[in-house]
């Protein structure tokens, strides 16, 4: 359903569907409390939690030790950095 309506709007242009998430909010209401609660576990993580959940939940897989990594050495150079500014 969703899929063919999406694919006859974009009939003559080039393009590639990876594909199509849908979303329903169950509740209205809450989405201060939400975002409450959402900032308080962003604070709770670590970075690399936090760079894993997003990866996650961008490519719907883990991300991988390569990136891992890299995000780990990418962090502490940064850090190291902004310790040596400060002194």
């Amino acid at each position: 359903m969703l899929r063919q309506e999406i694919e006859d709007a974009l009939a003559d242009k080039n393009y590639r569907l990876a594909r199509i998430v849908s979303t329903y909010r169950t509740e209205t209401g809450n989405t201060t409390k939400e975002n409450e609660n959402w900032k308080r576990g962003l604070q709770e993580m670590s970075p690399l939690q936090i760079a894993q959940s997003a990866f996650e939940k961008i490519y719907q897989v883990e991300m991988p030790v390569e990136l891992t990594g890299l995000f780990e050495e990418a962090y502490l150079a940064a850090t190291r950095k902004e310790e040596e500014e400060e002194e």
